[in-house]
């Protein structure tokens, strides 16, 4: 386990999924739900944290759980998921790039998702909830960048915040999503069961859910901080920061 598997467990998340399996299945290590795999995405790629799944985003490859309950959303109680993703291509002005998402289809069952929008210049968008609230966060991944994303919804005033490397970086108050408790799939690498023109393409990895949670400012910042280590290196004068370390 690492140091990143560790904090997660201990900060209560209800999913996890460190994605560093050779192969599916791909282990929830605290809910016990399962991803399989459609395509032959690569795995055991060196990533920040150990390794994770990298998707071409033209060949059909995503991963996807059976259609389960287990992460429906509440819009009386608070709502977070956490990643770590790396985005290998330039979206153009269309589209939309699934990044991970809980639903059937884009008005049935669906509890969130987080996706790149050809319409918003690709930047990161938000759904919660199953009457189509939807957030652009106004955050632009830049081609072949790890980073590290938290996505929270605060119940008190429907607050919606993404979170980039360890800090906010937008938030929104809104309507408050309409609770969804229909059984749906959990996809990794899609929006959805949608068309293979809506598959992301890039790594991701370290991905984990809590569906009765707000995870504080400090919890994110403790995630981001123990995926992203510092190292400090002595060049005979004083101290740098240097490369990231890979855990």
């Amino acid at each position: 386990m690492s140091r990143y598997s560790a904090l997660i467990a201990l900060q209560s998340a209800t999913n996890y999924w460190s994605l560093d399996e050779s192969s599916a299945p791909f282990v929830d290590s605290i809910g016990g739900i399962q991803l399989s795999a459609t395509g032959t995405p690569t795995t055991n790629q060196p990533a920040v944290v150990k390794t994770g799944v990298a998707f071409s985003g033209g060949l059909s490859q995503s991963l996807v759980s059976a259609s389960n309950s287990s992460m429906t959303f509440d819009q009386t109680v608070g709502y977070s998921f956490s990643f770590i993703m790396r985005c290998d291509s330039t979206m153009g002005a269309s589209g939309a790039w699934g990044i991970i998402s809980r639903r059937v289809s884009s008005g049935t069952a669906r509890t969130f998702g987080a996706f790149m929008q050809g319409s918003t210049g690709g930047t990161i968008n938000i759904d919660f909830g199953s009457n189509q609230v939807r957030w652009n966060s106004g955050f632009l991944p830049v081609q072949g960048v790890y980073y590290h994303i938290a996505v929270t919804y605060d119940p008190v005033g429907g607050v919606y915040s993404l979170y980039a490397n360890g800090a906010l970086y937008s938030s929104v108050s809104g309507q408050a999503p309409l609770t969804q408790t229909l059984d749906s799939p959990f996809y990794l690498a899609a929006l959805g069961a949608i068309s293979v023109s809506q598959l992301f393409p890039g790594l991701l990895d370290e991905v984990a859910v809590w569906n009765n949670k707000t995870l504080s400012p400090s919890e994110i910042l403790a995630q981001y901080s123990t995926a992203f280590p510092i190292i400090r290196v002595f060049n005979g004068t004083s101290w740098q920061d240097a490369d990231r370390k890979i855990l």
